[in-house]
């Protein structure tokens, strides 16, 4: 039987089957242990006749033991078979620390934004634990000695620490800035207009080659084109492409849609683009959570100019 540790995050993966002649959405919920836990929910497609792998990504539990494992699986709301896997899961159980009246506390935050983050593994000599929704963690009646304390995190950088736990009337408090993976820096092979010319009020394209590296779990990547003078306001007066969350290094290739008009009072009023030779820019940006966290390169001329006509 697979054996894994507490905490320990994988991904489950079960082949689906459509046998009617109609293509059908359907839903499916593995659960594990014999209280049948719900750990991963997954909702697809499939043509008739077709068959595909569902991936569910599921954090093992904490608590060491054998757990069962099961699927259901839904189309709507009716039940269409209930599963159980041909081999059951060992969670292998964590050391628990020595025993004692020290403690160790703390709060981790994002080393981009400062924003506490949750649901970070925190490993201490094996014992493992998580903080809670506001970053916090307190990991308590321990011996008062040297630990090893580890955190953490899909999307960030591993983070250890050496420790000493300490009793009243100071607890040891250890406070984490835990670092993002930061993609590389991404590159723009070309971009330039699909037409010379485009109709003021109408509608353009930009056509772009640009590389990118591998893009990371809360991650956008945005490429954004356009004219020099003119308030941006995508994709009113400039293009942009995004690559999130997933995206593999590689160079890419396609064509933007632009608007020729331009935001010029809020709420939402738009004008046409005055006619003209205008030129070309391009920025990059990277935004995380929404966040804009860094600026690769801003208006740059890229060499080609458009003509409002």
């Amino acid at each position: 039987m697979p054996q894994f540790k507490p905490g320990e995050s994988k991904t489950a993966v079960a082949t689906m089957t459509n046998p009617t002649s109609s293509p059908f959405d359907y839903s499916a919920t593995l659960y594990m242990g014999v209280n049948m836990v719900a750990m991963a929910n997954a909702s697809f497609n499939l043509g008739a006749g077709e068959s595909k792998d569902i991936r569910f990504p599921v954090v093992m539990p904490t608590p060491g033991g054998t757990y069962p494992v099961y699927l259901d699986a839904w189309s709507g709301e009716t039940l269409l078979g209930h599963y159980k896997a041909v081999e059951d899961v060992i969670i292998v159980s964590a050391p628990l620390p020595p025993s004692g009246n020290a403690a160790i506390w703390g709060i981790v935050t994002d080393g981009l934004t400062g924003v506490a983050v949750p649901d970070v593994q925190i490993t201490l000599d094996g014992f493992v634990c998580y903080t809670a929704w506001a970053g916090q963690y307190d990991i308590d009646n321990i011996a008062a000695q040297k630990y090893r304390i580890t955190f953490s995190k899909a999307g960030y950088e591993t983070v250890s620490r050496d420790v000493i736990a300490t009793g009243l009337p100071d607890y040891t408090e250890l406070n984490i800035s835990l670092p993002p993976i930061v993609p590389a820096k991404p590159t723009l092979v070309y971009a330039y207009p699909a037409e010379a010319q485009v109709a003021s009020g109408g509608t353009g394209y930009i056509n772009y080659k640009v590389g990118i590296p591998d893009i990371t779990t809360g991650y956008i990547l945005m490429f954004l084109f356009g004219l020099e003078g003119i308030y941006w306001w995508t994709p009113y007066a400039c293009a942009n492409v995004d690559f999130r969350a997933g995206a593999k290094a590689d160079y890419y290739e396609g064509s933007a849609t632009w608007y020729v008009k331009y935001l010029y009072a809020t709420p939402y009023k738009f004008a046409n683009i005055p006619r003209g030779t205008y030129r070309l820019l391009s920025s990059c940006e990277l935004y995380r959570d929404g966040t804009l966290v860094k600026t690769y390169w801003s208006k740059v001329d890229t060499g080609e100019k458009i003509t409002v006509v």
